[in-house]
C-alpha cells in the first residue's frame, strides 16, 4: 500500500516520499516508513488529483515506523494521496 520515491537531501536529513491508496469504503490507511527515522517524522499530505481535492486529509497517528492518515469521509474507488515524510537524524 505505498509506492516509495527517493531524491538527495542534505545530510542528517531523512525525507520519504509515497503515494498511499486508501481501501473503498474506508476513511484510514496505515503506511509503514522504510526511512531509518530516528525521530517521529512532520508528515505533510496531499490529495493526488482534483477530484481527490474534496477531501479533507489529516494525520490520526504517526510513529518512527508508520504513519495512519484519514480523510474526511469514506474512500472512492482509487482514492489516492501523496504523503511525505521528514525528520532530522
Amino acid at each position: 500500500m505505498g509506492e516509495r520515491m527517493s531524491r538527495q537531501f542534505p545530510p542528517g536529513i531523512i525525507f520519504e516520499t509515497k503515494t498511499v491508496t486508501f481501501t473503498q469504503g474506508y476513511s484510514y490507511a496505515t503506511v509503514s516508513l522504510d526511512g531509518p527515522h530516528k525521530r517521529v517524522p512532520t508528515i505533510s499530505a496531499t490529495p493526488s488529483n482534483a477530484i481527490n481535492a474534496n477531501y479533507n486529509i489529516y494525520v490520526i497517528e504517526s510513529s518512527v515506523s508508520s504513519v495512519t492518515l484519514g480523510i474526511s469521509a469514506e474512500a472512492p474507488p482509487n482514492f489516492e494521496v501523496h504523503m511525505q515524510a521528514a525528520s532530522t537524524l
